[in-house]
């Protein structure tokens, strides 16, 4: 009986001390953009320019108080989704082999105007585009380090018809 409320006890501490070294691992700050990091669609345009192929010119403005190094941009293939799932960025120059973004290489500036176009056939698996979300990208620095960080919340959402 002895043996067996070492034992439980033994494994109670061991769990209490691998908790404590495991803890150390687990982020405690976790890095977002400061308010007023915004970015706006100026103008988007969608046509087919010719069989099966599209087009999408985006104008954008980044119209926050901080500069900005890119954007996620996503596509909505339902009029009724709520949540743009087709991921965009492959289809403009600036944004293959990104992993899901587009950088500019020189930054995005307050006030600066950027165009963008994208091309994607109908093998694409992209299809009709009913609406696009774009969300802001910076570069934050935390101990010395810069990582990248996707401005969620400054985000937003154009309904545009692209058939």
């Amino acid at each position: 009986m002895i043996g067996y409320v070492l034992l439980i006890t033994f494994a109670i501490i061991m769990g209490g001390i691998v908790y404590q070294w495991m803890k150390s691992y687990v982020p405690t700050e976790t890095l977002e953009c400061p308010d007023g990091v915004a970015i706006t669609i100026d103008e988007a345009t969608c046509e087919e320019i010719s069989e099966g192929v599209f087009n999408l010119n985006l104008s954008l403005i980044n119209n926050g108080r901080f500069d900005i190094d890119g954007y996620t941009i996503h596509a909505a293939d339902n009029e009724f989704q709520k949540v743009a799932t087709k991921d965009l960025s492959g289809y403009t120059r600036s944004g293959e082999e990104k992993g899901g973004i587009v950088l500019y290489s020189m930054g995005f500036g307050t006030g600066d105007l950027g165009i963008d176009r994208y091309y994607w056939d109908a093998d694409s698996g992209i299809g009709n585009i009913y609406s696009i979300q774009i969300a802001p990208i910076r570069f934050q620095e935390k101990n010395g380090k810069s990582t990248l960080v996707i401005c969620g919340d400054a985000g937003i959402t154009e309904t545009i018809t692209c058939k």
